[in-house]
Formats: C-alpha cells, structure tokens, sequence
C-alpha cells in the first residue's frame, strides 16, 4: 500500500477551464518565474517592545516582492491585518522614492486598476496577522536599479516618519538569475 492510497480523488477539485491570464506586471509577481531570493534585513525600527523590518527579497525580472514584518513582544491591539494606507496617517504608511525622485505610496491590492498602469507602483497585501506578528507582503514595480528610499510612519505605534537608503544594484543581477518555469501562453486576440 502506498503512503497517499487513502486519499479519494476529488474531480470537483480540477478544472478543465484555463488557468486565468497573469496579473499585469505593475500588480504582482508574475507566476511563470521562479525568483532569486535575497536577504536584506532592512531594519525601520527596533525598539523595547516592537520590532519592524524587512527581512528578505525574492527578486523578478521585472519588480521585486518584499515580506515587511512587524513583531510585538506582547500581544497588540492593533486592527488586522495591518495594511499600509488603509487607516489614513494613524495607520501604517509606507513609501519608497526612486532615485529619478519619482515617489510611489503603498496602496492595497484591491485599489489598483488592472487596466491603467502607474507608472510606478507599490502593491501590500497582508500574508498573516496574530496578536504579535504582523507580516505583509509589498511589490514594488519597476525593478529599482541603483538605489531606493524606503520610508515609513506609523502614529499610532509613536513611530514617526523614517527613512532608510537600499542600495539595489545587486538586483539586476538577481532578476537575471530568476528562472522561467515554463513558457507564457499565447492569448489569442
């Protein structure tokens, strides 16, 4: 007997229908790449009872996902998920400037358009929220390729307005090690 021989197949699990086109790029990580993952440890802000940082990257050809993390040293009461821009200047604000001086402002997944593309964009949605942990994962497009200037506030946790410089030019050659998995389909017009 096999290890899996008592699992029933489920037919109403698969689908004969396409799989659905791919996000445009300014709102995610496109799903036909593998990234290359990078540690940063961007730390925003560390103190007796919270901490706040960004601990890693996973690297696309053309735009980058981030994981922001939050982590109390006791339970918070803190609305969740936590999401940038959603509770105005109390809530969480987070931004990054280009080295062009272009500014982008984090705004949830459901507020950008499928249709009209910024021309930059930086794209939250929360991964997971418990009385502790709060992680949301942020894309920012386009891939930025010399530096970046995150900053971030949060009023309501006394976290006034930061700013931390990211050397990005290793990220150009991180995207080119990021592998196709397979080929994108056609879409017939």
């Amino acid at each position: 007997m096999g290890f899996f021989d008592e699992i029933v197949d489920a037919a109403w699990l698969v689908s004969e229908q396409s799989d659905p086109p791919s996000d445009p790029a300014w709102l995610g990580p496109p799903c036909d790449f593998v990234p290359k993952r990078c540690d940063l440890d961007i730390e925003f802000v560390r103190s007796r009872d919270m901490s706040l940082w960004m601990p890693w990257a996973e690297v696309f050809p053309y735009g980058v996902a981030l994981t922001l993390e939050v982590r109390w040293a006791a339970a918070q009461r803190v609305a969740l998920p936590v999401i940038p821009g959603e509770r105005g200047r109390a809530g969480l604000c987070l931004g990054a400037e280009f080295d062009d001086g272009h500014r982008v402002l984090a705004t949830s997944r459901r507020r950008q358009s499928r249709e009209s593309p910024l021309e930059r964009t930086l794209v939250v949605a929360p991964l997971r929220a418990r009385p502790n942990l709060a992680t949301i994962e942020v894309w920012l497009w386009p891939l930025p390729h010399v530096s970046l200037t995150w900053v971030l506030e949060w009023r309501a946790q006394r976290i006034r307005e930061t700013a931390v410089r990211w050397d990005t030019s290793a990220l150009s050659e991180a995207a080119s090690q990021s592998q196709r998995v397979w080929p994108r389909p056609v879409v017939a017009s």
